[in-house]
Parts: C-alpha cells; sequence; structure tokens
C-alpha cells in the first residue's frame, strides 16, 4: 500500500468523522506536536486563513 495515499483510502471508509480523527492523530505522531488539524497549503488557507 502506498502510504501517501493512506488519508484518502480512510477518508473512505464506513465513518469519515472516524477517519478525519485517525489522519489527525496520525499528523501529531508525525510532527510531535499538538496542533490543529492539517488540510494541507490551499485547505489551511480555506478552513484558517493561514498556511500553518
Amino acid at each position: 500500500m502506498n502510504k501517501t495515499r493512506l488519508p484518502v483510502y480512510v477518508v473512505h471508509t464506513h465513518s469519515s468523522t472516524f477517519a478525519w480523527n485517525v489522519i489527525h492523530f496520525g499528523q501529531l505522531v508525525v510532527s510531535n506536536k499538538f496542533r490543529k488539524f492539517d488540510f494541507g497549503t490551499r485547505g489551511n488557507l480555506k478552513h484558517y486563513v493561514t498556511r500553518y
């Protein structure tokens, strides 16, 4: 399995709320910091009005 596509696969599971939580937890583990959900550069601009 392509690990970079994991968020896409997880989002398409039965419970999208659970999927977003799993993705966010993964982001927290990778960054080793507690922070908001990372939607990517464009998504962050849309949701948070910032790139980060």
